[in-house]
C-alpha cells in the first residue's frame, strides 16, 4: 500500500502540486494546498504578520509541505527577515521555526537552510506516523471531554 493510501484511509490529505495552481502567487498555491488544514497561509493571517512565500515545495511524498516566507521582524513592519516553515499534512508545523529574531537576514541563507531542512524531513512514512498520532491524541481529548459532559447530563448537573 502507498503512503498517499495509508493517509486516505487515515481519513488525512497528502499534498499534491497540481498544475491548476500555476499562474497564482506562491502564497495563493499555498493557501490552496492548506485549505482546511490550516490558516497559516490564509490571506489575512499573511498580511497581519507582513508575510509572504519565497518558496515552495511538496516534499515526503507528499506528506509535507515546506516553505520559505518572507516574515516582518517587527510590528510596523519595517524589517524583513527569512525562515523555513514546514508542515505535515494536518497542517501542523513539524520543523523548528527559528524565531523572529534570529531569521536569516538574506534569501540565499534561507535556502540553504530550507535545502537542509526539506532533506531532514524527507521520511514520509515517518511524518505521516506522526500526524497519525497525533491525531488520534486530539480526538481521544475531544472524545474524553464529551463522555464528561454526558455523564454530567446524566447525573442532572446541568439542571
Amino acid at each position: 500500500m502507498k503512503l498517499h493510501d495509508i493517509a486516505r484511509a487515515a481519513g488525512l490529505t497528502p499534498y499534491e502540486w497540481s498544475g491548476s495552481y500555476y499562474g497564482g502567487t506562491l502564497a495563493a498555491t499555498a493557501e490552496r494546498l492548506t485549505d482546511g488544514k490550516t490558516h497559516y497561509y490564509s490571506a489575512s493571517t499573511r498580511r497581519f504578520h507582513g508575510a509572504s512565500v519565497s518558496k515552495l515545495r511538496v516534499i515526503a511524498d507528499g506528506m509535507a509541505l515546506a516553505a520559505i516566507e518572507r516574515v516582518s521582524l517587527d510590528m510596523n513592519h519595517t524589517r524583513k527577515g527569512y525562515r523555513v516553515v514546514i508542515h505535515d499534512l494536518t497542517g501542523t508545523v513539524i520543523n523548528d521555526r527559528l524565531g523572529l529574531d534570529p531569521a536569516h537576514k538574506g534569501l540565499a541563507a534561507a535556502q540553504r537552510d530550507f535545502e537542509a531542512q526539506c532533506e531532514k524531513h524527507s521520511d514520509g512514512a515517518a511524518i505521516l506516523r506522526e500526524a497519525i498520532a497525533n491525531e488520534t491524541r486530539t480526538h481521544k481529548r475531544a472524545l474524553d471531554a464529551l463522555i464528561t459532559a454526558a455523564q454530567k447530563l446524566r447525573e442532572g448537573e446541568a439542571l
